[in-house]
């Protein structure tokens, strides 16, 4: 039964992959580009809006 095969870690109840080639993990770098370092929020926020970084950013500047 394996669930999660790839290499990565839960977060809040969310897998997060450590896979470069993921959308998540291509995301969670751009992120960290723009100076959102908290990993585990962004994951979060990811999962919670389906891997929008725009809703992901919105929610961060508030």
């Amino acid at each position: 039964m394996g669930f999660c095969t790839s290499p990565g870690r839960w977060v809040n109840g969310h897998w997060v992959s450590s896979s470069p080639e993921t959308p998540r993990e291509a995301n969670l770098q751009a992120l960290a580009e723009m100076g959102f370092w908290n990993r585990d929020l962004n994951a979060t926020l990811l999962a919670r809006y389906s891997d929008d970084l725009n809703r992901v950013v919105a929610e961060l500047v508030q």
